[in-house]
């Protein structure tokens, strides 16, 4: 009601109100009553008052006692004492002064927005109301649980009202501390809490773990998302039904390596050997945080863990053999510590069942086994970054379900192979900065599910095949800093969802073909360092969406085709060190520009007014060049 909806089952009662109205109002559900007081100015029509009025009876709520007074003052509604759910929807909560839950009620959720100022103690008084038996407690978006409340409280507000509690999940709540009192709730089989805010160590929004998290027998699931700091207790290794344990310090895409101030808001110390008791444990995440030393290898006793996720630590040592044990497991990461040793083939050979393997950024060495091969369930697969060294195993090639390939930064040799086209699904192969030779597999366009292909910074040589003009998926594509030669092949014009490519940096000779302006979603264009000569392309003005080209320390020649007077999305320009001539008039209307390299041609004529004035004018390097001197 007041607009919105409000609705009374056998079972349930549901509020939502509008954000007209900020109330100060009474809950009192252990005697069925309703209270609020309408704050002053903020008056009803006759016809607002009927509405609500009406709408009491029609959704039969019992005994309405008074809707409407002069004073504001009015008792909405008294309800069943049968009720054993209760939904709350406040978008205005500003006066709210005390909320009591009766012990008939069995499950409770309540929202709000404007609970980020508020103490939990405000609401429900530890002396008053009767225990709370839920199922589910629910206390969404920023809610205050325990504040600046002293301990007792704590204690109090835990006996009398979370004691029969199944089921806590504080995923937006600023939890300024969880109280050993938790130890009490003894039924709790799911406890769940996390900051929403900024991560700021100056929030103090971060706490350590009590030892008495681990007296609660029936835990199931426990997660503590950018909320904790310290040591992982011991005590937590002795919840035996445990399934799933999240200890996650920073959250995925925000990490960057630890620093020393960064320890009152990350866990510290080492993962405990006893992790191994927790049998039943199914899925565990302790990333993002400054856990050290090495992995134990007790955690090869976990039999049962389908997800093991170690990232972004500062964990040493090698990899234990033992996690070859796990063979139920599907995804793996220990991506971003300190990890070093071989790959064990032990692991490839055994967790079959892997789907997502994650080893990038470490200090792994040596080969790639052979047994890479039988982790057939691969989809993802990151070693990039570690010093991994010889060729590419041949195996790699019966991974079919492999959608991310990314081996960059290591030291790999070898030619890839040559039936590399059997990784029929994958869609990124990221191979940069290695030490691959011999030719591109003319089988690559074979690979249609390409989006992005990255060979740049190896040892590639022979010519660019003909067969790239099949990859009609591909988004990006980077063969810089090889030995390519030849000429650019005319089938790339065929790539016409194409958004970026890197040609950079090789031997390629022979002119820009002319397809290449029929890739109308080219944004970037990396044509430079090569021996490439001729015109520009005179349709270049059909690229409408370029903004950068760069053809630099060629062999080009020509005058600028008039067409790139239409490249208004042009903000890099770099054309120097070549032989170009005329005016550079069709620049003018290039009014995004933000760098211009023209240097080193035969350009010559007056330079553009435009050109002239522009804010970034003091960056653009046009010298060496004929231009007339009086403009």
């Amino acid at each position: 009601f007041f607009g919105k909806e409000m609705k009374q089952t056998q079972r349930r009662f549901e509020v939502k109100w509008s954000d007209r109205y900020d109330d100060n109002f009474h809950v009192d559900a252990e005697t069925g009553s309703w209270q609020w007081q309408q704050p002053i100015g903020a008056a009803l029509s006759e016809s607002e008052q009927r509405s609500i009025s009406d709408s009491l009876k029609s959704r039969s709520v019992t005994n309405p006692t008074q809707t409407i007074t002069n004073t504001r003052l009015f008792s909405g509604f008294q309800f069943s004492p049968e009720i054993i759910e209760l939904v709350l929807d406040w978008v205005h909560f500003e006066f709210a002064i005390k909320l009591r839950l009766a012990s008939s009620l069995f499950n409770a959720i309540i929202t709000s927005d404007r609970f980020a100022h508020k103490n939990i103690a405000r609401f429900i008084r530890p002396n008053s109301p009767p225990k709370f038996r839920s199922e589910a407690m629910r206390l969404w978006d920023k809610l205050l649980l325990s504040g600046m409340a002293p301990q007792n409280f704590q204690y109090a507000f835990v006996e009398q009202c979370l004691v029969g509690t199944k089921f806590i999940d504080w995923p937006k709540s600023y939890v300024k501390s969880l109280s050993p009192a938790i130890g009490l709730v003894k039924s709790l089989y799911h406890l769940s809490m996390a900051n929403s805010g900024h991560l700021d160590s100056k929030s103090q929004n971060f706490w350590p773990i009590p030892k008495e998290v681990g007296e609660l027998p029936n835990l199931r699931t426990l997660k503590f998302i950018c909320c904790a700091n310290g040591n992982i207790p011991d005590s937590i290794c002795s919840l035996k039904n445990l399934e799933t344990l999240f200890i996650v310090g920073k959250l995925q895409g925000f990490y960057v390596r630890p620093t020393n101030l960064d320890i009152n808001t990350l866990v510290i110390g080492r993962i405990p050997k006893s992790i191994g008791d927790l049998t039943n444990l199914r899925q565990l995440s302790l990333s993002g945080n400054l856990l050290s030393n090495r992995i134990p290898s007790s955690i090869g006793n976990l039999k049962n863990l389908i997800s093991l996720d170690l990232s972004s630590n500062e964990l040493s040592g090698s990899i234990p053999d033992e996690i070859a044990n796990l063979t139920q497991l599907e995804y793996l990461n220990l991506s971003l510590n300190r990890i070093y040793g071989f790959l064990p083939p032990k692991i490839f050979k055994s967790c079959a069942q892997l789907v997502e393997l994650r080893l990038n950024d470490n200090y792994l060495s040596g080969p790639i086994p052979e047994t890479l091969g039988e982790m057939q369930n691969l989809s993802i697969l990151n070693l990039a970054n570690n010093n991994l060294r010889g060729n590419l195993p041949e195996s790699i090639t019966q991974l079919t379900w492999l959608e991310i390939l990314s081996l960059d930064k290591n030291s790999l040799t070898g030619p890839l192979p040559q039936t590399i086209n059997q990784l029929s699904n994958l869609r990124l192969l990221d191979i940069r900065k290695n030490k691959f030779c011999g030719t591109i597999p003319e089988s690559i366009g074979e690979m249609s599910s390409l989006e992005e292909i990255y060979l740049a910074q190896n040892n590639f040589s022979g010519s660019i095949p003909e067969t790239i003009g099949l990859l009609m998926n591909a988004d990006c594509i980077d063969f810089s800093n090889n030995n390519l030669t030849g000429m650019i092949p005319k089938s790339i014009g065929n790539l016409v969802h194409l958004r970026e490519l890197y040609f950079d940096e090789n031997k390629l000779s022979g002119s820009i073909p002319d397809e290449i302006c029929n890739m109308h979603s080219l944004v970037s264009l990396y044509l430079s360092n090569n021996n490439l000569s001729g015109c520009i392309p005179a349709n270049i003005g059909s690229l409408h969406y370029l903004e950068l080209l760069t053809l630099c320390n060629n062999n080009l020649t020509g005058c600028l085709p008039a067409t790139m007077a239409c490249l208004e999305n042009m903000v890099y320009l770099y054309l120097a060190k070549n032989g170009f001539t005329g005016s550079i008039h069709p620049l003018e209307k290039m009014k995004n520009l933000y760098r211009l390299k023209l240097s080193n041609n035969n350009f010559d004529g007056k330079i553009p007014q435009t050109i002239l004035e522009s804010a970034y004018a003091p960056d653009f390097d046009l010298a060496n060049n004929k231009f007339d001197n009086s403009c």
